[in-house]
């Protein structure tokens, strides 16, 4: 399970949900969905991907707004575009069509990273207990990551350390909580501890970047003490 974006996790159950036998409209709105994520797959991670990948979403909703996959991708993709204000509409959008918990528990999750990039802490945290509180919720451990990324980026480094550890013990073989427990010990000045997390991290996932970038950084701090 990867992401290099802070705030973008847990999407995994809203874009394998499918359905059967739809009518031709429905059948195009899906058409606009996958070619917004096939773009996501196969263009260069970055601004124009997001810009095309919303467009294409876009489209979908113009023919079926009733969706709550198609407006948590709109609103991931604005919050990946520093549209923070923008992706909390498309997030209670996504709540007002929200039927089944389970992903109505993701909608939460993504709804809470909007609201902690605007600053609203107490409404974030909140949701995120929501979220956790819905007993067929199957990504706890994007909530306890997300939770840790934004002590992370308040400097309140214990905290993220503990809330990176839950979703660890949660999720298993976690890349994101693996990755950015790794940071929070570099940000500590811990770098042989961050080493070995890093470590146990390439064992079981070789091809994440951002863990290979953040190895040969620390390698520069090791080789210097030794």
């Amino acid at each position: 399970m990867k992401n290099n974006v802070i705030f973008f996790t847990g999407l995994g159950l809203l874009f394998l949900c499918a359905c059967t036998k739809k009518p031709q409209a429905k059948k195009d709105a899906e058409f606009w969905y996958k070619k917004s994520l096939q773009e996501l797959r196969l263009e260069q991670s970055g601004e124009v991907a997001w810009r095309k990948a919303l467009g294409s979403v876009d489209q979908a909703l113009a023919i079926d707004s009733k969706r709550e996959r198609y407006w948590v991708l709109k609103g991931s993709l604005l919050l990946k575009l520093g549209m923070p204000a923008l992706s909390v509409e498309a997030f209670e959008q996504a709540l007002r069509c929200s039927t089944v918990p389970a992903l109505r528990a993701e909608v939460l999750n993504n709804y809470a990273c909007a609201l902690a990039e605007l600053g609203q802490e107490a409404k974030a945290f909140a949701l995120w207990q929501d979220a956790l509180a819905i007993p067929s919720y199957q990504t706890p451990e994007a909530v306890y990551c997300n939770q840790g990324q934004y002590w992370l980026y308040k400097k309140e480094y214990e905290k993220a350390l503990t809330l990176f550890a839950r979703a660890i013990e949660v999720g298993g073989e976690y890349s994101d909580a693996y990755f950015f427990r790794a940071l929070t010990l570099y940000k500590l000045a811990r770098y042989t501890q961050a080493h070995d997390v890093l470590v146990t991290l390439i064992t079981f996932d070789p091809d994440y970047q951002p863990a290979l970038e953040l190895k040969r950084q620390l390698a520069v701090h090791l080789s210097s003490k030794g």
